[in-house]
């Protein structure tokens, strides 16, 4: 028979609540221990979640585009932390990109000269330069060549002044021969001496053709040219005296000669029969 609840009186309770009551400290006791554990995994969720709430962060800052970066010098390795590109700044502060071979070599350039113009330069496994490229200056360029020994042995390029060209240099760095052209149809080929002195050329100006040989060091010299009439002509030059020796032919196919001395003295053969003085005089004429 089930005991009687009533209003306003106190419940009564079985005589075995004993064992209901140690029931309910063991699920207090459980209840207390599901709270520490929540709390536990509350906090760990929580770390989860803040660590990639900043990788999250991070990646999305770096997929973004840095303004700037300033820096003294960057250096780029391998996988075997062996330099092979830097970006620095030389003692002149003018930049420079360095490409190094896995022996720390130094093989290709690319910067500023110390007139802030560009420069790209090739070297060989004993680091010298074999290869150069430069603007000298707004209006010109050069390519240059060198040995092994980094002598320069060969130049093509274009001057300040316009003029085009290809020279050429022996093992002891002197000028050999050299290539040039110029505005005007002036246009040579130039071979040199011991001092670099021009000692052969042969080249245009204008319509006219013109071999050049120069020697002694007076540099006394003989021109033969080809007008654009067709007329040849032969030059003898002694500078050191002044004297001039000019071999010629008219128009009408009539030969000249004509001789001047140190004081401007002159006799001129106009034809096969007539010789003149200085002063224009007939010194002899033919019967």
């Amino acid at each position: 028979m089930v005991d009687r609840l009533e209003w306003g009186r106190d419940p009564v309770l079985p005589r075995d609540s004993g064992g209901d009551d140690k029931k309910l400290e063991a699920l207090q006791r459980r209840v207390e221990r599901l709270e520490v554990e929540n709390r536990r995994w509350g906090i760990i969720v929580a770390i989860v979640i803040g660590g990639m709430s900043l990788g999250i962060f991070i990646v999305g800052r770096a997929s973004r585009p840095v303004e700037e970066i300033k820096a003294r010098r960057v250096v780029l390795s391998d996988k075997d932390g062996i330099v092979r590109a830097s970006l620095a700044l030389d003692e002149g502060d003018q930049p420079v990109l360095s490409f190094m071979d896995r022996s720390q070599r130094v093989r290709l350039t690319l910067g500023l000269a110390p007139n802030e113009q560009p420069q790209f330069a090739l070297a060989g496994a004993n680091e010298k330069t074999r290869l150069r490229i430069l603007l000298p200056s707004d209006n010109s360029v050069s390519l240059v060549l060198s040995d092994r020994d980094g002598v320069d042995r060969a130049w093509l390029g274009l001057d300040k002044g316009g003029m085009s060209g290809l020279t050429l240099y022996g093992p002891e760095g002197r000028m050999y021969a050299a290539f040039s052209a110029v505005g005007g149809s002036l246009a040579g080929l130039s071979f040199f001496g011991r001092r670099a002195r021009e000692r052969a050329a042969f080249g245009i100006n204008g319509d006219m053709g013109l071999l050049r040989l120069v020697g002694g060091p007076g540099e006394s010299s003989a021109v033969l040219s080809v007008a654009a009439d067709g007329l040849p002509g032969l030059n003898l030059f002694d500078k050191d005296r002044g004297t001039r020796i000019v071999f010629a032919m008219a128009a009408d196919g009539t030969p000249t000669l004509t001789l001047r001395d140190k004081k401007g003295g002159a006799a001129v053969v106009s034809n096969t029969r007539v010789l003149l003085g200085k002063d224009q005089t007939v010194l002899w004429s033919a019967p």
